[in-house]
C-alpha cells in the first residue's frame, strides 16, 4: 500500500512558521484615475461659473438617450465612474456627468449658494452650453440631493420638452426631512483631515460611505483639497497615473455585486519573513553552547513568538536572561554583526510590517495607516476617524472640498415638496432604494397607484450607485428599454434586461 502512495515533500530545514490568520492579504487602496471609466472632461462656462463635466464615449446615433447623472451633496462627479461603465455595456447611450456648484473641479462666483433654484439653473445652462441650445433626449438620474434637482429640473420649462425619463436614488422626501435633525451630529462625527488620499479612501471604506473599494477608490480623492496647493486630490492622482504607479482596479464589468473589496497577497514580504524566522530558529536549536553566540542569540529572539523564546530558553540559564532582555530592545541592533544576512534590517520597509495581527500590548501606529498595511483582523472603525490628531501635521494634508455643515440653510429646500413634485412629473419616473422602509406616505400611496416603478436593492448603503453599480445601471437600463427610450447593446442583449423586475 506504501508504494502505490506519492512520495512524500522534503520537509523544509527547521520548523516553519505558520503566519496569523490574514496576514498574508492586504487591501489595496491606491486611487486610480478617472479616465479608467470616462473618455474625456469637458469644463462648461455659464453665467455662474466653469463647471467640470465628464463624458463617456458617444453613443452610436445622435438620437440616443444623455444620461444626466447628478452626485449628492459632498460628493463629485466621479462618482458615477462604475456606473458608467456598467450602463455603456449595456444600452446605447452617453453618461454626462457633472461637478455640482461648491464640488468637485466646479469653480463659480458664489459656491455657497446651493439653493435649489440655483442649482437647477446651473444644471439648464451646462445642458444647453454642452449640446448648443439643442439637447438630445435626456434621462435625468440623481443621487439624494442630485435626486432633488434633477425632479425640479424635470418640471424645467427648458428642459420639460428634452427629459425623456427620470431616476432618483435613495432619496424621500420624508424620510430626509427627519433625517435632517440628525446631520450635523453626523458630520461632526467625521475626521477634518486626512494625512494621505490612501488614507482617506481607507476611511471612506471603513466607514461605510462607500461600501464597493474600487469606487471609491476614483472617488473619494474627487471629494478632497489638498491644504498646501488648494488643489483637488485627482490632479494627484493624474501624476501618479503617467509613472505607472497606478494599481489597475478589479473589472466589474458583468459583476453588479461588484461590492467586495480587493485585497492583495503580499507573497514577498511574507515569504521573506518566514524565512527569517526560520533560520533564526534553526540557529538558536543547533547551538548548544548559548555562551559563545550571545549577541547572535540575543538578536535573534527579537524575531521569534513569545512561544518559540520561552521553549528555547527553558535550555539554558544565560539563554532565558537573553531573550528577557531582547524582547523590545532596539538600541542593540548595534551589535548586529554586518556580515549575517540572515539578520533582518530594522528599516521601515521590513519591521514587522507582515505580522498580520498585532499583540495585545502593541497599538497600530499612524505610519502603519498610512501606508495602508492594516491587518483585516482589526475592526476599529473609530480608529480612521480621528486622522488629525497627530501632532507633527503630517494629519492635516488633506481636508474636505466642501463644509458641509455650513450648507444647512438650504437643506430643507432641497427636499422640502419632493415626493408632490416627483409624483407629477410629465417623463416616465423611477425610484431605487437601499431600503423599503424609506418610502414616506404620499410616495407609498404613488407606488400602489402605479405611478413610478419602484426597486429596492440590499447589500448597499446610501450610496447605492457606488456600491452596487452593476446593479443600478441594469435598473437603469431595464426602465429605458421598457419605455423604448434606447436600444440594448450586443452585451445586453443577452442580458434578458427588460425582464428584470419591479417592485
Amino acid at each position: 500500500m506504501k508504494n502505490k502512495l506519492p512520495p512524500r515533500m522534503p520537509r523544509s530545514s527547521g520548523i516553519a512558521k505558520l503566519a496569523p490568520f490574514g496576514a498574508a492579504r492586504r487591501k489595496d487602496y491606491t486611487p486610480v484615475s478617472w479616465r479608467q471609466y470616462f473618455q474625456k472632461y469637458e469644463d462648461v462656462e455659464t453665467e455662474g461659473g466653469t463647471f467640470r463635466v465628464y463624458l463617456s464615449p458617444e453613443p452610436d446615433h445622435p438620437s440616443r438617450p444623455r444620461i444626466v447623472t447628478l452626485h449628492g451633496g459632498g460628493y463629485s462627479a466621479l462618482s458615477w465612474s462604475l456606473f458608467t461603465e456598467e450602463i455603456t455595456n449595456m444600452i446605447h447611450c452617453q453618461v454626462v456627468s457633472m461637478d455640482i456648484r461648491g464640488h468637485g473641479e466646479t469653480k463659480v462666483k458664489d459656491p455657497d449658494d446651493l439653493n435649489i433654484d440655483t442649482l437647477v439653473r446651473d444644471v439648464e445652462q451646462v445642458i444647453l452650453k454642452l449640446y448648443n441650445e439643442e439637447p438630445p433626449p435626456l434621462i435625468l438620474l440623481g443621487h439624494s440631493m442630485g435626486g432633488a434637482i434633477a425632479v425640479r429640473a424635470a418640471h424645467s420649462p427648458v428642459l420639460d420638452n428634452y427629459v425623456q425619463g427620470i431616476a432618483v436614488i435613495d432619496v424621500v422626501e420624508g424620510t430626509a426631512m427627519e433625517a435632517l435633525a440628525s446631520m450635523q451630529s453626523f458630520l461632526r462625527g467625521r475626521p477634518t483631515h486626512f494625512k494621505s488620499i490612501e488614507h482617506a479612501i481607507e476611511w471612506c471604506v471603513r466607514s461605510g460611505q462607500v461600501r464597493n473599494v474600487d469606487s471609491a477608490k476614483v472617488s473619494m480623492p474627487s471629494q478632497i483639497l489638498n491644504c498646501q496647493t488648494g488643489l483637488l486630490a485627482t490632479n494627484e492622482v493624474e501624476s501618479y497615473s503617467s509613472d505607472g504607479m497606478v494599481h489597475t482596479p478589479v473589472a466589474t464589468r458583468h459583476a453588479p455585486h461588484a461590492d467586495r473589496i480587493a485585497e492583495e497577497s503580499d507573497d514577498n514580504d511574507e515569504d521573506n519573513d518566514e524565512s527569517d524566522a526560520t533560520d533564526a530558529k534553526h540557529a538558536k536549536t543547533d547551538e548548544n553552547d548559548a555562551i559563545h553566540s550571545k549577541n547572535d542569540a540575543h538578536t535573534k529572539n527579537d524575531v521569534q513568538s513569545k512561544n518559540d523564546t520561552a521553549d528555547v530558553a527553558s535550555n539554558t540559564e544565560n539563554d532565558t536572561n537573553n531573550a528577557k532582555n531582547g524582547d523590545g530592545n532596539a538600541e542593540n541592533d548595534a551589535n548586529i554583526p554586518k556580515n549575517d544576512e540572515s539578520i533582518p534590517k530594522n528599516d521601515d520597509s521590513n519591521t514587522k510590517k507582515d505580522e498580520g495581527i498585532p499583540k495585545n500590548d502593541e497599538r497600530i501606529t499612524e505610519n502603519d495607516i498610512n501606508n495602508s498595511k492594516i491587518d483585516d483582523s482589526i475592526t476599529d472603525d473609530a480608529h480612521f476617524a480621528r486622522p488629525n490628531a497627530v501632532g507633527d501635521g503630517a494629519a492635516m494634508k488633506y481636508k474636505w472640498r466642501i463644509d458641509l455643515s455650513r450648507t444647512e440653510k438650504h437643506w430643507a429646500g432641497w427636499f422640502g415638496g419632493l415626493s408632490n413634485a416627483f409624483l407629477h412629473t410629465r417623463a416616465p419616473r423611477l425610484l431605487l432604494l437601499a431600503s423599503v422602509d424609506g418610502l414616506d406616505r404620499e410616495l407609498t400611496v404613488g407606488q400602489m397607484q402605479g405611478k413610478f416603478q419602484m426597486q429596492v436593492l440590499t447589500r448597499c448603503g446610501h450610496a447605492v450607485h457606488e456600491d452596487t453599480p452593476g446593479e443600478v445601471a441594469r435598473v437603469v437600463a431595464s426602465f429605458a428599454l421598457r419605455h423604448r427610450l434606447t436600444s440594448a447593446t450586443e452585451n445586453g442583449e443577452h442580458m434578458n434586461l427588460v425582464s428584470a423586475p419591479g417592485c
